[in-house]
């Protein structure tokens, strides 16, 4: 029982990082990966688009494995069978969007 709780915490964490949720890069990714760029911006001057990306990108594919964690754990297959193509299409989107957002200096470091 307890081994199930754990597993259904690991991925229900997993899920809220994950891109398969309409409204976690809004409210989760991008303020993860917007402080985490600002934090090491501080220590290394123009690294800000960089650490961003790097920072959304991480975010995404650790709600991913924390997902097939959790699901592994629950489930005898262990698999997810999801539309892989259509998630990595919307991160991509994402991040040209975000990129040109930092670029034009609409988001910009405090």
């Amino acid at each position: 029982m307890l081994k199930k709780i754990f597993f259904a915490a690991v991925s229900f964490i997993g899920w809220i990082l994950s891109p398969f949720t309409w409204w976690n890069d809004a409210f989760v990714n991008l303020p993860i990966a917007y402080l985490s760029a600002n934090i090491i911006n501080r220590l290394f001057a123009n690294s800000f688009l960089s650490v961003f990306l790097v920072s959304y990108w991480l975010t995404n594919i650790l709600g991913i494995v924390l997902m097939y964690v959790g699901a592994s754990g629950l489930s005898p297959k262990g698999l997810l069978k999801n539309s892989f193509r259509a998630v990595l299409i919307a991160i991509i989107v994402y991040s040209v969007i975000s990129a040109f957002l930092i670029w034009v200096k609409v988001i910009k470091p405090f």
